[in-house]
């Protein structure tokens, strides 16, 4: 709980300890002129400005030692402008340009020496094109790009890593992972086996794991997986999967790849390569209303 008084001139709310939270002016029953808020030991947490109950204008929020945290620009209530975070050492650790609330352009956030840790790149606040991390001495960690796609039967876009590498401190690649093209029929019916073949963007190894399930955008699992094994003929794999519900199924896929070769010392040498996809498909009643 918090306790709030106000007078025709500002409004206050308190902590459900009776610190002061926030405090801001007033006027016409509405928030208008500063308004600032606090931490519970009153320490300031940050400062904003309103004009007739919307956010405008600079907006700066403080560490806990009171040093500045974050810096961006209002205008009707969305930030616009350019958004910048900084470490409480005053260093800066991430800057973002900001359009009607949306992230745009390049995003950089940096380590706390001061080098950058993330380039990325976005589009109506969708990460888009390439985007690279390095570790702290500067050198290459990963780079993958993103891409947008329309999903089937719908208007609505997915944004999804189409490509990735990862490498070790030495450079050395310790992983890959591609999006593959997916050839399916349009409609299956309530509990048939639906059959996808998966085109692969460059040769591939004989055998994978296939795990298919539902995913988030950065394909952790959601629910219930799917594992199967699956040979690669001619750069393409194909398996079966049966239909779950009806209208519009959309699922999300891992092929895994593994080779494993035996080297002159006695240890062995794994090579690991991810192929992330999605994929839609509609299932039609198999009953005649």
């Amino acid at each position: 709980m918090t306790s709030c008084s106000r007078n025709p001139q500002r409004i206050q709310v308190n902590y459900e300890s009776g610190e002061t939270h926030y405090v801001c002016e007033m006027k016409d029953s509405l928030m208008h002129g500063k308004c600032i808020e606090y931490y519970r030991d009153g320490t300031v947490k940050g400062e904003s400005y309103y004009q007739d109950d919307t956010i405008q204008g600079e907006v700066i929020l403080y560490h806990p030692d009171g040093s500045i945290k974050t810096r961006i620009l209002y205008k009707d209530g969305k930030k616009n402008g350019q958004l910048t975070h900084y470490y409480s050492n005053g260093q800066v650790s991430e800057t973002v340009l900001m359009v009607d609330g949306k992230r745009e352009r390049q995003l950089t956030s940096y380590y706390e020496n001061g080098s950058i840790h993330r380039i990325s790149n976005y589009d109506h606040e969708n990460r888009d094109g390439e985007e690279v991390e390095y570790y702290p001495d500067g050198t290459l960690a990963l780079k993958r790009e993103w891409v947008t796609v329309q999903k089937r039967y719908s208007d609505s876009l997915i944004n999804l890593v189409n490509y990735e590498v990862e490498y070790d401190s030495l450079g050395n690649i310790i992983s890959e992972m591609h999006h593959a093209e997916v050839e399916l029929p349009d409609t299956v019916q309530l509990n048939d086996s639906l059959t996808i073949r998966v085109n692969f963007l460059k040769p591939h190894y004989q055998e994978a794991y296939i795990v298919v399930g539902d995913y988030d955008e950065q394909y952790h699992s959601k629910g219930t997986l799917e594992l199967d094994t699956i040979q690669m003929v001619n750069n393409q794999a194909t398996f079966q999967l049966k239909a779950h519900h009806l209208g519009e199924n959309l699922k999300r896929a891992i092929i895994c790849d593994y080779t494993k070769s035996i080297l002159k010392d006695g240890g062995t040498n794994t090579t690991l390569t991810d192929y992330y996809f999605s994929f839609s498909f509609f299932v039609k009643s198999d009953t005649v209303i």
